[in-house]
């Protein structure tokens, strides 16, 4: 069975494309998906995982919204000075 899809095929997403697109290093890409807490690749090709961009944008927002309450919720350095 042939592929049409390459790794240049807009609609696929690499570690690098994500790491680009939530600002973060490939080194973070790829803790979050060893420590699963990214989700499960959509496809491979060869031995590079993919993923489609609403895969990840979907992800992202769900994750963006709990860090924002987490960061609210978080204390500052200053309430331990007072």
């Amino acid at each position: 069975m042939t592929t049409d899809l390459s790794l240049n095929t807009p609609g696929v997403w690499t570690l690098q494309h994500i790491a680009e697109y939530l600002g973060v290093t490939m080194m973070t890409v790829h803790t979050y998906r060893t420590r699963k807490l990214m989700p499960e690749c959509d496809g491979r090709l060869g031995r590079t995982p993919y993923w489609h961009p609403q895969t990840i944008t979907t992800w992202a927002a769900g994750r963006q919204s709990k860090s924002r309450i987490h960061n609210r919720l978080k204390p500052t350095a200053e309430s331990y000075l007072k």
